[in-house]
C-alpha cells in the first residue's frame, strides 16, 4: 500500500492584509502572503538576505478569523498543504502558482494598537 503525504510549516510575516475570496457556496475564503527571510553569511564574510514569498489560502471559520484579525506585518505560523493552482492568463498562456492551503494559522504577536483618545 502506498501512502502519500505533504505538509508545509511556515513561520513568517504577513505581506498584506488578507483579501476575501469569493466562493460558489456560502463559505468564506481568504488569501494573504507570507514573507520568510533567510539570512546567511556568504563566502566573502558579508551577511546576505533573501526573501521567499508564499501565498496562503484559508477557508471557512479560519478565513473569517484571518479576515477579522490578521493585518500586514503580523508574525504568523501556518500549517497546511501545498496546492498547485493552474489557470489560463488573459494572453492565453497557461500559468501556475504554488499556494498553501492552510489548516491552521496561529497569530504569534499582538496587533499594534493605534490608541486614540476621545476629548
Amino acid at each position: 500500500m502506498s501512502v502519500n503525504y505533504s505538509k508545509m510549516d511556515l513561520l513568517g510575516y504577513t505581506g498584506n492584509d488578507p483579501e476575501p475570496v469569493p466562493t460558489a457556496n456560502d463559505s468564506q475564503g481568504a488569501r494573504f502572503s507570507i514573507a520568510i527571510n533567510r539570512i546567511w553569511t556568504g563566502g566573502s564574510g558579508k551577511q546576505q538576505t533573501e526573501t521567499d514569498w508564499f501565498e496562503v489560502m484559508a477557508w471557512g471559520t479560519l478565513a473569517e478569523n484571518c479576515l477579522a484579525y490578521l493585518t500586514k506585518g503580523r508574525l504568523v505560523y501556518v500549517t497546511g498543504r501545498p496546492q498547485m493552482r493552474q489557470w489560463e492568463g488573459e494572453d492565453g498562456n497557461k500559468r501556475e502558482r504554488l499556494q498553501v492551503r492552510a489548516d491552521q494559522v496561529i497569530f504569534l504577536d499582538r496587533p499594534q494598537q493605534e490608541e486614540t483618545t476621545a476629548s
